[in-house]
């Protein structure tokens, strides 16, 4: 039976047998054009029927499977490099999941999120271009082993993942961690910096933190992990909903 993608709320899709739909509108048209109804009564039956199908569609998306893949990257650099830490054993498990989407007729994409990232050393110019080029470089490996529709992907180059940093440092015990904190918690403001390039005026308050000590504490043991790109997949089994139709005449 041919199956149709159908896209509810918030752009969330869904497959639906064909046959359904046309039935379930079929079953609404005999309602609304009954001369015996009057308008209200066919508005109300009509809502009746949609928030029924909704909600009950609600449930099935709580089936969803979400998976997340992160590429890791040296310093400057947006190509991505297998032997570089653990991206050999990402990049196989990656393309084993695209594999298994690929041949699996029981599994649909919904959602596709790619984001890149970059640690705060160097401009904001730099860094911006960084991450957005670590996140296209990551989408080409994707697309160059499934079609994706563009309606599916959404995509997020975030600069600087300082959230992300936040979380590590509120782990540990480390000097100045609290001054650290509030100059992270600070509202991102672009400044001149080094022959007027710009950059985020938190990364120049950290480096003043006891002669720049705490900035090379930060560097040696968070920043690696913030030069990355990542793509998250979510996915929902292909589901039939005749069992709703018979639940909607039913009512």
């Amino acid at each position: 039976m041919e199956k149709l993608p159908l896209e509810l709320i918030g752009g969330r899709k869904i497959l639906i047998d064909k046959k359904v739909i046309e039935n379930k509108f079929n079953l609404l048209r005999i309602y609304t054009e009954d001369e015996r109804i009057d308008e209200l009564e066919k508005e109300t039956i009509n809502y009746i029927i949609t928030i029924f199908m909704f909600l009950h569609w609600g449930q099935l998306y709580a089936q969803n499977e979400e998976r997340e893949f992160n590429i890791g990257f040296r310093v400057n650099e947006f190509h991505v490099v297998p032997t570089f830490a653990d991206n050999k054993k990402e990049i196989d498990s990656l393309l084993l999941f695209l594999h298994r989407i690929q041949t699996d007729s029981a599994q649909y994409f919904i959602n596709v999120i790619f984001r890149g990232a970059a640690s705060p050393e160097g401009s904001f110019q730099l860094n911006k271009m960084l991450s957005l080029q670590r996140m296209n470089a990551l989408e080409k490996i994707v697309r160059g082993k499934i079609d994706i529709s563009e309606t599916m992907v959404e995509r997020d180059d975030s600069y600087i993942p300082w959230d992300h940093l936040k979380s590590r440092v509120e782990k540990v015990n480390m000097p100045y961690k609290d001054s650290v904190i509030s100059i992270l918690d600070n509202e991102p403001i672009l400044v001149e910096y080094n022959n007027g390039k710009l950059i985020d005026q938190r990364i120049v308050k950290l480096r003043e933190i006891e002669n720049g000590k705490v900035w090379l504490q930060l560097f040696k043991n968070y920043f690696v992990d913030m030069r990355n790109a990542s793509v998250k997949f979510i996915i929902y089994p292909t589901v039939s909903c005749q069992h709703c139709l018979f639940l909607l005449c039913a009512t």
